[in-house]
């Protein structure tokens, strides 16, 4: 196997452990861009798990600066999340109801028979057995598509 970094291979440690144990039992060398890995010999087994440490580690540090932006772009009043459905946005960028009477009467159907039900699962059951019974599904759209 050759990559550029064989530690990105794998997701998380277990992952990374469990290819490098492959590896070795089936005699595969491990090249990267500085040099080639037996798995089989301690040393580089050794540089091999403490590169998948550090790659984990690096994608945790990833994660934590992106949720800081977020974090940050929520705090200027910047952050946009997808509505959901049955909202749209105004002119002046505040979320609305759509409104589509059709559309609001079949979301109102659904929180009506949600209450009645106390169970998502059923409800979602019940409704979508409905011939004919189309709901939104596409809130990030300005428009709303119907299924």
């Amino acid at each position: 196997m050759i990559s550029l970094d064989a530690s990105r291979l794998a997701r998380n440690n277990r992952d990374w452990h469990q290819l490098l144990e492959l590896c070795s039992v089936f005699g595969v060398l491990i090249a990267d861009g500085e040099r080639l890995y037996d798995p089989r010999a301690y040393h580089d087994r050794l540089l091999l798990g403490l590169s998948g440490i550090m790659s984990e580690a690096e994608l945790h540090q990833i994660q934590i600066r992106l949720h800081q932006g977020e974090r940050q772009k929520a705090a200027r009043g910047e952050l946009r999340l997808p509505l959901p459905a049955g909202l749209a946005l105004d002119e002046q960028a505040s979320s609305s109801s759509i409104p589509t009477r059709r559309l609001q009467a079949r979301l109102q159907l659904v929180f009506t028979k949600f209450r009645e039900l106390q169970s998502a699962a059923r409800c979602h059951a019940l409704l979508l057995a409905r011939p004919g019974l189309k709901l939104p599904f596409d809130p990030c759209s300005d428009r709303p598509r119907m299924r």
